[in-house]
């Protein structure tokens, strides 16, 4: 009989479903802080394990000048291990550090007293090299962008409608095998789709999918110990209103701006490897 191969992830109870993969999962619950990042890791379960990144993810939305005007975050954070543009991080309005896990209950202390609100968390499970996005900004309007260049000149262009999200992708660091390379960059998913040709089982098949454009200029990576924390923010220059930082991280809620910080732990989990019998299983391989 013909054989599948299924990769068979034993995640959290509390999970309810299967993640769509290029879209973060969102838990139904607000988690209380105390709560936050305090996850069991899944199991390895039996023989050939595969290796597999949990990102939990933390949005917190704190009044204008709170991180972007203020040192009380960054000073727990190490901006050094940023690697590629991040030259072109800050003239764009971003700052992007990692922190032990051990500077977690501080971190959580310092982000509690800033908005004295709860925090929205989600979970989800990548292999390595998988692209998932993060939708920081959702449903956008016509948007003009400018982009502060290497060379001290300003480059904009108006955006159509979509979504502004934060593409990441994570690896097994080749030196360390408990450390992850976190690659990321900002980017505008459109609204409208277009077709495009795909090839699938023989036959060619007509497909409509959005637009992505890319701040291929605003690319970072950095390495990441297991279970330590990396928090992207809005930077000083995030206030321009045309920067880059300022349409993804600053808003209006009920005619007041904020700013959104991106806290994230990457775990590594681990998935058992089973082979199903094509016939009587309709698992295709894909994970959940």
């Amino acid at each position: 009989m013909p054989k599948a191969i299924s990769i068979a992830v034993i995640l959290l109870t509390f999970l309810p479903g299967c993640p769509d993969p290029q879209q973060e999962q969102s838990h139904p619950d607000v988690p209380n802080w105390p709560e936050a990042f305090n996850r069991p890791e899944a199991q390895e379960q039996g023989a050939d394990p595969v290796y597999m990144v949990q990102l939990t993810m933390m949005t917190v939305e704190v009044p204008i000048g709170s991180v972007s005007e203020s040192e009380k975050i960054w000073s727990h954070l190490d901006e050094q291990p940023v690697h590629l543009y991040q030259a072109w991080l800050g003239p764009n309005g971003f700052r992007v550090g990692r922190a032990p896990s051990e500077s977690w209950p501080e971190i959580r202390e310092t982000l509690q007293n800033l908005t004295g609100r709860q925090a929205s968390e989600s979970s989800m499970w990548t292999l390595p090299g998988e692209m998932h996005s993060v939708n920081v900004r959702p449903d956008q309007p016509i948007q003009t962008i400018f982009m502060q260049m290497k060379d001290g000149t300003l480059s904009g262009r108006d955006y159509p409608p979509g979504d502004n999200i934060l593409t990441i992708q994570c690896n097994m660091s080749p030196d360390n095998p408990g450390e992850i390379v976190l690659l990321a960059q900002p980017q505008i998913r459109t609204r409208q789709s277009k077709p495009g040709i795909v090839k699938e089982g023989g036959s060619l098949i007509i497909t409509r999918k959005p637009t992505t454009l890319n701040f291929t200029d605003l690319t970072f990576q950095l390495t990441v110990p297991n279970k330590d924390i990396v928090i992207i923010g809005p930077g000083a220059d995030a206030r321009r209103r045309s920067s880059v930082a300022n349409h993804f991280l600053v808003k209006e809620k009920d005619g007041l701006p904020y700013e959104t910080v991106l806290v994230i732990v990457p775990t590594i989990t681990r998935a058992k490897v089973s082979t199903v019998d094509a016939s009587t299983s309709d698992q295709t391989g894909d994970l959940p």
